[in-house]
């Protein structure tokens, strides 16, 4: 299982095309509960999630589908998630030919700094370019 992660693409160390193709994405992580939470980093850099919100959704779903018609979400209530630490996360995009991966680190909830990963296309593109020279 993952946590799911939102954030402003903004935010992220990327090009302009690749904040195009990145935008609406939510992220998955494996670096929190794993717990099918969804969090989301404020565009002040506060890592945050909805408590209320997990609690109803595993009272009232079952296997993806509404338990009963009748039940009504909890208003929104985010709350500060106070780690220090850091919490990677990725998203595919354009029907899985594109992967991304992040790291941010925290300080009690703050984001401190966050870096995109080098992934493999792209270490397999250079090792081609310099054994042609």
């Amino acid at each position: 299982m993952y946590d799911t992660i939102t954030i402003n693409v903004a935010m992220l160390p990327v090009t302009e095309k690749d904040r195009k193709r990145l935008e609406g994405q939510h992220f998955q992580t494996k670096s929190l509960d794993e717990s099918l939470q969804h969090y989301r980093i404020t565009d002040d850099g506060m890592l945050e999630t909805d408590w209320d919100m997990l609690w109803w959704e595993l009272n009232n779903y079952t296997w993806g589908k509404p338990r009963t018609e009748e039940s009504v979400p909890p208003e929104e209530n985010w709350e500060v998630v106070k780690i220090t630490d850091s919490i990677h996360f990725y998203t595919h995009t354009e029907n899985n030919r594109d992967f991304f991966e992040f790291v941010a680190f925290f300080e009690l909830g703050k984001m401190l700094i966050i870096r995109k990963l080098i992934d493999i296309d792209t270490v397999k593109s250079k090792i081609k370019r310099k054994s042609k020279t």
